[in-house]
């Protein structure tokens, strides 16, 4: 199966403010992915115009904030953004498989197979 890219993601926003001069918050549901279904480490490759709201599509700051619930438990991670400011990606954690008891989460494996528009998070992006 292909690798999920920046086509694969589904934008909608929810509401939008301004945060402060020349600072924009909204709230974006994103879904994930459409027709390639496989996590690559490192993330799944978001579009900063369309997070942000504007052509320059710079991300200042983006949480995740509300999730959709699989009922298949592994199909649940902590998403995370990689920080980047141009070219974001959420990277999704999940508890260590190691055995021993308090493991640090662990990036999902490459080639991980997600079912197609299964993951439904909201985020609150900040954009400047």
């Amino acid at each position: 199966m292909p690798a999920i890219t920046t086509g694969d993601v589904a934008y909608s926003t929810i509401d939008q403010v301004v945060a402060a001069p020349g600072r924009t918050r909204r709230r974006v549901k994103i879904t994930f992915p459409s027709t390639n279904l496989q996590y690559q480490t490192g993330g799944v490759p978001l579009l900063g115009p369309n997070l942000a709201g504007t052509t320059r599509g710079i991300v200042a700051s983006l949480k995740v904030v509300a999730f959709t619930v699989s009922a298949t438990a592994s199909m649940n991670p902590l998403w995370q953004w990689d920080g980047n400011t141009t070219a974001p990606k959420l990277v999704a954690l999940a508890e260590s498989t190691a055995a021993t008891a308090n493991t640090a989460f662990d990036q999902w494996p490459n080639n991980t197979n997600i079912t197609s528009n299964s993951q439904v998070l909201t985020l609150e992006v900040e954009s400047g």
